[in-house]
């Protein structure tokens, strides 16, 4: 297979020497990263995050109590919800060796902390079931070429078509084609004609002083009208 088909993983430095990323590095093409999460992995394409836990490092305590007892530490708590907070689509994957009453204890903890929230919970093993969970899941949520070609298109056809109302009320203003396709130019594009000061009209284009106040004119207009409907 080429590599260019292989599908990408984003995978934070501190998973790098561990057997979950020789796992992951056999299936899909990874790329490390110090800027997101830590002990996380992100499957761009199938925009879906994972955060990969060891149930010993979640919680207060290391000893055994009971379920009353049980409290995540503050740390683990900040990690979860900023976790929820910069990624819609998360899983966290909770590993341990054996999962006996200590850990469906941590387990149900967790779910309290993250109540309301979409994060998913999910139990492993080991590294090696944790990246066929990883795997099935993002497989699962992986978008079709032929959809992501079409939202693609979608996007294009919605650009298209309001660049062209816009032409169209720059004309029913008075301006003259030569002069949309001016201001086209020494904008970049019709968004940032929208948006200008008359200062940057003028400094961008050769419209006459007029002109500009008319654009300016209309567009705030336009503006106003709209927050009031």
């Amino acid at each position: 297979m080429d590599s260019r088909d292989i599908d990408p993983v984003i995978i934070n430095n501190s998973l790098a020497d561990t057997q979950l990323c020789r796992c992951l590095q056999k299936q899909y093409k990874i790329r490390f990263s110090e800027s997101t999460p830590q002990d996380s992995c992100i499957f761009p394409l199938s925009t879906v995050t994972f955060l990969v836990v060891k149930a010993e490092d979640v919680t207060t305590s290391k000893s055994t109590p009971s379920d009353e007892q049980i409290k995540l530490s503050p740390y683990m708590i900040e990690r979860l919800w900023n976790l929820q907070s910069g990624h819609q689509n998360c899983f966290l994957i909770l590993s341990a060796a054996l999962h006996e009453q200590r850990e469906l204890s941590i387990f149900a903890a967790i779910q309290q902390s993250v109540s309301g929230s979409n994060m998913k919970i999910l139990p492993s093993h080991n590294d090696s079931e944790t990246a066929k969970i990883m795997a099935m899941i993002a497989k699962a949520k992986e978008k079709s070429t032929s959809a992501i070609l079409k939202q693609r298109l979608d996007t294009v056809a919605w650009k298209q078509v309001n660049e062209e109302m816009i032409l169209n009320s720059l004309a029913a203003i008075g301006l003259t084609d030569h002069q949309c396709f001016v201001l086209q130019q020494g904008c970049g594009s019709l968004a940032n004609i929208v948006n200008a000061s008359k200062e940057e009209l003028l400094e961008c284009t050769s419209l006459a002083t007029e002109t500009a106040d008319r654009i300016i004119k209309f567009f705030s207009e336009t503006r106003h009208a709209q927050s009031n409907t």
